[in-house]
């Protein structure tokens, strides 16, 4: 085989590896923004909902299993007697993060999101920390941690 047609093979396959490698890039990006526009209207609908009246059954019922797994007890009716100490919801300011995906042998993919939502009560402001999972593509929280000065110790 002479030089030209191994330079040629070579050129046409590493043509080939970049166009792989763009669509898979490009195809990210727009699965990307999509989960990102999914998990923050989840978010915001979520929050709103739980910490509007302080229902833990809302938050229960949103629950992913490993969050229901570590929730035992009345644990999460105790934090939810201490987080209404903030009192009713004045204003919901919305929320900040992104999802993630991640493939890897021991979970195959596997869809996450972060997110800090921030909201003022009748008695001060708080963040509001929520993380999500996506199984059979439905969102569900897998953390959900309230920070405010004003809750008690």
């Amino acid at each position: 085989m002479s030089v030209k047609k191994i330079l040629i093979t070579f050129g046409v396959i590493a043509l080939a590896l970049i166009v792989v490698a763009g669509a898979f890039v490009g195809y990210a990006i727009y699965a990307g923004g999509k989960l990102d526009a999914s998990s923050k209207a989840y978010v915001d609908r979520v929050v709103t909902e739980i910490v509007s009246t302080w229902s833990a059954e809302s938050l229960k019922r949103e629950a992913s299993a490993e969050l229901s797994r570590q929730a035992v007890g009345d644990d999460v009716d105790v934090a939810f007697r201490k987080f209404s100490a903030l009192g009713n919801l004045v204003a919901y300011r919305g929320s900040k993060g992104e999802s993630k995906i991640s493939i890897t042998p021991k979970t195959g993919k596997l869809v996450t999101a972060n997110y800090e939502a921030s909201a003022r009560f009748e008695h001060g402001d708080a963040l509001i920390d929520v993380s999500l999972v996506q199984r059979g593509g439905r969102w569900q929280v897998l953390g959900f941690f309230v920070k405010s000065d004003q809750l008690p110790k």
